[in-house]
């Protein structure tokens, strides 16, 4: 069963149970409200006819002939008055008419009751008619306490009721005929933007990249509830982008991985059999040793990149900063890459230059950019560092690298001439890392480069006066 088909079954039997509670109680107040009326001129039928007898006119309407209770005469007169209910009737507490006529009282109950100094109302029947009776106790100025008693028939006022009823009975088929009109209309109206949303989560759910986004105005509950399956919808959409692109991205990262080992383990095979051959002699056997050498010492340097990454990744990428010597990390720097005697390497550095950043992450950033610049300056080229204020930069006279490669120098396993960086054993990892560390420990890792003149990579620190 639809949302819908239950919005309107529920809407339609709360609606029916809402119309028949309002119809019973109406029903009930009307009475109430009718037989207060038909009190309030019953009080006052029988405070005329008290009026009268003050005013001397007898104790009915009109100067009857009268005998007392006490016996004098033949008594009351009885004679036949019919059924006339709109007449008071007065009676002794001993229930003796003092009237025109010898009528009854309409109930004894009431009469006793009154008798004892009781004003109440009841119902009663005489003659198949249905009376309602209003009896009070009152000093006549001639006969002393007697009971009055005025009644009214009742029977309109039941078949008014009985009206009342034939009438809801007879409507309240169109009632729950316009209810069920009306609720559809409005499941309509409150369901359609739930409908649309449906429909956008399922084109999702089948397209997860779609970009579709509900419009619904206002700031009523629905258009909330758009709005947060809209933004629910961007984050579970970019959140699937950055995974797609993580995955990727380590796909390549385990491939180009993989294929960077393949070269140093061929090596290692090749040379452990040519070793191992039965017609080798000791320069052949001594040379294939240092062949395993070089590509387990190649294994060994991939293996901490790829270690180094893996931690930095890890995160969080933060590390631990303090003031240090900017001059000393440069001559650490050189002194681990082991150039300190090479002829090209120009050094210009001042003392006592303080940096906010970490120590540790600076040598291995400036052994890498070295390491780099090495290989790619020629042999009468000149590599230089230098301190510019808070920063230090690595420059080299190589080749240089052309424009649309010069975005993609920090991308992992990215080589500019793979053959020839493989070839004096790069990884294209040390400037990959080599950006993660200058942004673990705040700095900024920026290179520029011209075609035919060099390259110059530029590690700034943060301003001396702003340490975090």
């Amino acid at each position: 069963m639809s949302l819908r088909t239950k919005l309107l079954l529920w809407n339609g039997v709360m609606f029916l149970l809402a119309i028949t509670l309002f119809g019973v109680l109406q029903l009930a107040v009307s009475r109430r409200a009718a037989l207060a009326a038909l009190e309030h001129e019953m009080i006052g039928r029988a405070d005329s006819a008290k009026a009268s007898a003050l005013g001397g006119m007898g104790p009915g309407f009109g100067p009857p002939p009268f005998r007392g209770p006490n016996g004098n005469g033949v008594g009351a007169l009885h004679g036949p008055q019919g059924l006339d209910v709109r007449r008071p009737r007065f009676f002794t507490r001993e229930g003796e008419p003092v009237a025109l006529t010898g009528e009854e009282p309409w109930s004894q109950d009431l009469l006793e009751a009154s008798a004892n100094g009781s004003t109440l109302f009841g119902d009663v029947t005489k003659g198949g008619v249905q009376l309602h009776v209003y009896s009070t106790p009152f000093d006549h100025p001639q006969f002393g306490p007697v009971v009055l008693q005025v009644a009214q028939e009742t029977d309109s006022l039941a078949m008014a009721q009985q009206a009342q009823v034939t009438s809801f009975a007879a409507v309240l088929p169109l009632i729950v005929l316009f209810s069920l009109v009306m609720a559809t209309l409005l499941s309509r109206l409150v369901l359609r933007p739930v409908a649309a949303m449906t429909q956008t989560a399922e084109a999702i759910a089948q397209n997860p990249n779609l970009r579709e986004r509900l419009d619904v105005p206002g700031q009523d509950e629905i258009a909330r509830l758009s709005w947060s399956f809209n933004m629910m919808t961007d984050q579970l959409q970019e959140s699937n982008a950055q995974l797609s692109e993580a995955l990727e991205s380590q796909r390549r990262f385990t491939g180009d991985a993989a294929h960077e080992l393949r070269t140093p383990l061929t090596s290692i095979l090749l040379a452990s059999e040519n070793g191992l051959h039965p017609d080798a002699d000791d320069l052949e056997r001594e040379a294939s040793l240092k062949t395993v050498l070089r590509s387990a010492q190649s294994m060994q340097k991939l293996t901490q990149m790829l270690l180094t990454l893996s931690r930095l990744d890890a995160g969080p990428r933060v590390l631990e900063r303090d003031w240090f010597d900017l001059a000393n990390a440069v001559r650490a720097a050189v002194s681990a890459t082991g150039l300190q005697d090479d002829h090209r390497l120009r050094i210009d550095v001042g003392e006592g230059v303080q940096v906010w950043g970490s120590a540790d992450a600076t040598l291995q950033i400036l052994s890498n950019l070295l390491e780099n610049g090495s290989v790619y300056t020629p042999h009468d080229g000149t590599l230089t560092v230098r301190i510019v204020g808070n920063s230090v930069e690595v420059a080299d006279t190589g080749e240089g690298v052309a424009p649309e490669h010069l975005g993609k120098l920090f991308d992992r396993f990215f080589r500019v001439d793979p053959s020839r960086s493989r070839a004096k054993g790069g990884h294209g990892l040390g400037l990959a890392i080599s950006r993660l560390l200058a942004e673990a420990q705040g700095a900024k890792l920026n290179v520029t480069s011209t075609v035919g003149v060099g390259t110059t990579f530029r590690l700034e620190f943060q301003d001396r006066s702003q340490p975090s």
